[in-house]
């Protein structure tokens, strides 16, 4: 997902290119309590469980971005 021409749906839109990290069992106070939509790693509604993951947000300006013809 490190797309800068991502679109997460109606009413959600643009977000952050990113990773996603496998991490079971994670807390997000394991990276520091960071909250959605800072640019900074957070665990995804799966914390501490077998489904953990770590979402690693990206500097715009390094996303791909879709040819313009």
């Amino acid at each position: 997902m490190w797309s800068a021409d991502q679109n997460r749906g109606a009413g959600l839109g643009h977000w952050h290119p990113h990773m996603m990290v496998f991490s079971p069992y994670y807390e997000n106070s394991m990276l520091g309590g960071n909250q959605f939509g800072h640019p900074l790693p957070l665990v995804t509604d799966d914390a501490g469980t077998p489904f953990a993951v770590v979402v690693i947000p990206v500097d715009d300006q390094l996303a791909l971005k879709a040819r313009q013809e």
